[in-house]
């Protein structure tokens, strides 16, 4: 049953960071610290860093959760979860280095 937990974990934390990038968007938005004119502004910058880069890091953050089912100890849930709250972290710090950028 602890295996079925983790396995089920796994599944869901990747499907979250998956969708990591539109999360972003929305939680940027909605607290106010992108401004509208940044993705005008720097297209091809977000293109590179931001949507590349965030799939990128959810990418590795996957291989790291499927490791995580390999590990015995309790800190496994660090490497299950990471999907979930890496690339947000990722994509955020790269929005606020573009609404820097926008306000400038």
């Amino acid at each position: 049953m602890n295996r079925f937990f983790d396995l089920l974990l796994v599944l869901a934390c990747n499907v979250l960071g998956f969708f990591s990038i539109g999360l972003c968007l929305f939680i940027a938005y909605g607290l106010g610290l992108v401004a509208e004119n940044s993705f005008q502004n720097h297209a091809g910058d977000i293109q590179k860093w931001f949507i590349i880069g965030t799939q990128l890091v959810w990418l590795a953050c996957a291989a790291f959760s499927l490791s995580g089912l390999f590990v015995k100890n309790n800190s496994r849930y660090v490497l299950i979860l990471s999907p979930a709250y890496m690339p947000l972290l990722y994509g955020l710090c790269v929005l606020l280095a573009f609404a820097g950028k926008a306000s400038s």
